[in-house]
């Protein structure tokens, strides 16, 4: 009996020290149950692998990408997984000017021919495209292939030989809109072209920045080219001062560059402004009311003299055309003669303006060739009913000489810029008004240029520095 009860207590003593690991909880009185160790336990969570995007990414985009983190809290056992987000910018780039080549370089344009176009003085289809002279109303010589320039009518077949040199400063993106500069060097150097109005006491009649000089490095070069008026003559361009402009490769594209010039005739004073108008308008930001008397609205009157003002204005309200547009401005001297040296009727190349021979016209311009659109016009901006005393842009004559005469870009065309990849350069346009003063038989004149170019090319790097001096009449 005594080894029964020895066995019996020695079982009760076993459950009780195997129920001292368990500490007694129910829902029920006198039910016990299990609750799990209070040791510290760390559990061992796997972290998620989570997969993050690689390029390629939009120009510009900002991406999200979840990361998971794990907590461990000590106390009772637990394990806490809490997910953020890391976001990183990719910085966008714009477009290169010359694929592959970084943007800060030294490029030249190189003219080339393009489609036929009616010219400015078209009875119908103005710029459009056209095969014979049928598709422009029937004027005649109006269906002409690029590049050509026209000034009051006179239709002036332009050389394919010309070159603009530039260099670019890399503009920010998203504009992408990069400044450029067309080199000149000394712009009072002695000028090749024309010897002729070097002489002392200017007996040839050049107009007076004609005796000063021009660019002995000109980023902008024309060859001689000939003009079938008045038994043929000969005419050139030469660089007067240094050039500026942009160059804006925004893909998609979101400049607009088109240019704008309004003229009149009437001498707003040496304030380059017109009584009465604000003095933002005015050289040196005041108006003096230095107006003259207004002259007679005829080309000995207005038209007898190099006064009168442009303003000029830079965009339309809408974004050019998709590619790389161009829009570059350059001082200009424009010298047309007759050349002894030549055969009767033609212009041989490299002819020079010399000492004794007929100078037919001689006239400043600062043209802004650009890709994206050109328009211009002769206004009354002083309402004295004077607005232009000479030819205008077709024929004194004709009811649009006074314009607005506009040169469209896009699909419209005829101006279009160069493309993305490089493959199909820019046509550039210039629309603009001239006061050609005494010098000139046409007076007040407007002109229109139209020139294909090549794809730009990179070329040796030339220093340029350029800061254009507001002036009158532009």
């Amino acid at each position: 009996m005594r080894s029964l009860l020895r066995l019996l207590l020695a079982f009760v003593l076993l459950l009780a020290a195997t129920d001292a690991s368990f500490a007694v909880r129910g829902d029920s009185p006198g039910r016990a149950q299990p609750v799990a160790d209070t040791r510290v336990q760390i559990a061992q969570v796997p972290i998620p692998t989570l997969p993050i995007p690689t390029l390629p990414i939009p120009i510009g985009s900002t991406t999200t990408t979840p990361v998971a983190t794990t907590t461990t809290t000590t106390g009772p056992s637990s394990t806490t997984t809490t997910t953020t987000s890391a976001t990183t910018t990719t910085v966008g780039t714009c477009a290169p000017i010359v694929p592959s080549a970084a943007i800060a370089n030294t490029y030249r344009l190189d003219g080339t021919t393009g489609e036929k176009r009616c010219t400015t003085n078209s009875a119908a289809n103005r710029f459009g495209t056209c095969n014979t002279d049928a598709d422009c109303g029937g004027t005649s010589g109006a269906c002409l292939q690029l590049p050509w320039v026209t000034a009051d009518g006179q239709v002036m077949p332009f050389p394919t030989g010309v070159q603009t040199n530039f260099t670019v400063t890399p503009g920010t993106f998203p504009a992408c809109e990069h400044s450029a500069c067309v080199p000149c060097g000394n712009p009072n150097a002695s000028c090749a072209g024309i010897p002729g109005c070097e002489v002392a006491g200017n007996p040839n009649g050049c107009v007076p920045r004609g005796t000063q000089g021009c660019c002995d490095q000109p980023g902008f070069i024309v060859p001689t080219f000939f003009v079938n008026i008045l038994g043929g003559l000969c005419s050139r361009v030469d660089q007067i001062d240094c050039g500026v402009g942009v160059v804006n490769t925004s893909n998609p594209q979101t400049g607009d560059n088109d240019v704008i010039k309004m003229a009149d005739t009437s001498d707003p004073g040496a304030d380059c402004c017109y009584n009465g108008h604000p003095g933002s308008e005015c050289l040196g930001g005041v108006n003096t009311n230095d107006d003259p008397p207004a002259a007679l609205c005829t080309p000995t009157g207005a038209g007898n003299d190099f006064k009168g003002k442009i303003v000029r204005t830079l965009g339309n309200g809408s974004p050019d055309a998709n590619g790389i547009q161009f829009r570059l401005s350059t001082p200009e001297l424009s010298t047309t003669w007759t050349d002894s040296q030549s055969p009767q009727g033609t212009c041989a190349n490299g002819s020079t303006y010399d000492d004794g021979e007929l100078l037919v016209s001689q006239i400043v311009l600062k043209a802004e060739p650009t890709s994206a659109g050109a328009s211009g016009a002769f206004v009354d901006m002083n309402g004295d009913g004077c607005r232009r005393a000479g030819s205008g842009f077709i024929a004194p004559t004709n009811a649009d000489t006074d314009g607005p005469i506009t040169v469209p870009g896009g699909a419209a065309g005829p101006l279009r810029p160069q493309s993305y990849d490089g493959t199909v350069g820019a046509v550039t346009g210039a629309v603009s008004e001239v006061f050609s003063g005494p010098n000139s038989p046409i007076r007040d004149i407007g002109f229109v240029a139209i020139t294909p170019n090549q794809p730009a090319v990179v070329v040796p790097a030339v220093t340029c520095s350029c800061t254009p001096v507001a002036g009158c009449p532009e």
